[in-house]
């Protein structure tokens, strides 16, 4: 099927309320509910975030990472709570969770999730590290919003892994979640009813205000993935106008390879580790 037929067909889908769209998991929405519920407890949180075992240890795991420099070892959740902050929970549990939704039976669909997770993760990652040293904005949304930026392709892919001819080529996939995500992405985090603020990172449209969003954040992050993969700082990618404004709102020169400020590296490190098992 062409790339134009898979588009109509995602099209009339989307009219007819028939795409399956992911839902989030239990323990982020239970975990959301309880931090923006002023009658809930400490102890409330606690119990909820205890019944997941692995994400029990993935928050004690971050809460004793050097981006939360403590200095007493923390060694229980409601500890780990405690150091990284109700909202500052809320955010990376959501974030930490989505992996599971990042899975297909199909070897060809596995490996597009695979490997979009993965850049989801960098992305985010970064994301983090720029928020903290170049903003006033929390570290941890912009973490999630760098983790939910290709979160339209998970419908795609999913209807694709029960749809897909066997013809269907590698480059006509891209070119689909390429003329797509962005318009999905949106309508997920608008189902799950998430800040305009992070909403706005599928924006297409450029933001002439100087105030950083973290559309700015984004960008600026993803043309860091670049030069990464490029692996040659002499050879500098092309960047378009808005990734431009982008590093100027940050107060910094396009093209310049973070990675090589020391105290950046470090920080990008500590981010990644939590997102490894």
């Amino acid at each position: 099927m062409s790339i134009d037929n898979l588009s109509l067909e995602i099209n009339n889908l989307l009219e007819e309320d028939k795409l399956v769209l992911p839902t989030l998991p239990e323990v982020a929405l239970k975990v959301r509910e309880t931090v923006d519920d002023p009658e809930a407890s400490y102890i409330d949180l606690i119990k909820i975030i205890s019944q997941d075992v692995a994400l029990s240890a993935r928050l004690i795991k971050i809460a004793n990472s050097p981006l939360m420099r403590g200095s007493v070892k923390v060694v229980d959740i409601g500890q780990a709570i405690s150091r990284l902050g109700n909202h500052f929970v809320r955010n990376i549990t959501t974030g930490l969770v989505m992996e599971q939704l990042f899975k297909a039976n199909d070897p060809i669909i596995e490996e597009k999730l695979h490997s979009t997770w993965d850049e989801s993760k960098t992305i985010g990652c970064m994301s983090g590290v720029l928020a903290k040293h170049y903003t006033s904005l929390p570290p941890e949304q912009a973490t999630l919003a760098g983790l939910v930026h290709k979160i339209g392709v998970l419908p795609i892919l999913t209807w694709l892994e029960s749809h897909m001819e066997s013809e269907t080529d590698i480059q006509t996939i891209d070119s689909l979640i390429e003329n797509k995500q962005a318009d999905l992405g949106a309508r997920i985090l608008n189902i799950w009813e998430f800040p305009q603020e992070l909403i706005s990172v599928f924006e297409s449209s450029q933001d002439n205000s100087d105030v950083i969003a973290y559309s700015d954040i984004i960008l600026v992050a993803m043309q860091q993935h670049i030069i990464n993969l490029n692996n040659n700082t002499q050879d500098k990618p092309n960047i378009d106008k808005r990734t431009t404004t982008a590093y100027e709102k940050l107060g910094l020169e396009p093209n310049i390879d973070l990675r090589s400020i020391d105290t950046l590296k470090e920080d990008f490190e500590a981010a990644s580790d939590i997102f490894r098992d």
